[in-house]
């Protein structure tokens, strides 16, 4: 007897909420992180102890707001892929067994 395949569509449907959720809270997370940078502004100075200190910090600031961004649109593509995942499976449950005659 061959292996099967089979999941829970509803279940694997029902996870991409939580998903959403999470990306919702880091868009706000994000929101309220670029208002706090842009009102800070560059208040480290032009001399040169503030030129040595935004060498470092700007890069770290931007990379961090990047990486943000970067996981929200990963949670959401998580929350789609769960959505796509349990509809391309009913879709092919019902496409295969109507093959079989026991279609639906």
């Amino acid at each position: 007897m061959a292996d099967s395949m089979w999941i829970d569509a509803d279940r694997v449907r029902s996870a991409a909420p939580g998903f959403e959720r999470s990306t919702d809270d880091l868009v706000d997370l994000q929101r309220q992180l670029a208002l706090v940078l842009d009102a800070e502004g560059a208040s480290w100075g032009s001399d040169s102890t503030g030129s040595t200190f935004a060498a470092r910090y700007v890069p770290g600031a931007d990379g961090a707001v990047a990486a943000l961004r970067n996981l929200t649109d990963v949670l959401a593509g998580i929350a789609g892929g769960l959505r796509d995942t349990a509809a391309a499976f009913e879709t092919t449950d019902r496409g295969f067994s109507g093959t079989l005659g026991g279609g639906h």
